[in-house]
């Protein structure tokens, strides 16, 4: 089984390194993220269907670490001093 995935866009704007536009962009996300596996997996456990939670649980957190990830400035940027 393939694990669950938002059928919606993401809210957030990506810079052109690949990073989120704001700070405020990625808790935005991260909140409606949230929101959204949340009601998920209400409504399979309304539903009986403890099976799916695993696989639910496991996409929302790679999609909530992807959005973190994408969300920090890259490693050896250009002007950083070390």
């Amino acid at each position: 089984m393939e694990p669950y995935r938002p059928a919606r866009p993401r809210p957030h704007v990506l810079t052109g390194d690949g990073s989120l536009t704001t700070p405020n962009a990625t808790q935005e996300y991260l909140r409606e993220l949230h929101d959204t596996y949340a009601d998920k997996l209400n409504r399979v456990l309304e539903e009986g269907r403890d099976d799916l939670v695993p696989a639910i649980v496991d996409a929302y957190e790679d999609e909530a670490l992807e959005a973190i990830t994408m969300s920090e400035p890259p490693t050896g940027s250009a002007g950083v001093s070390r």
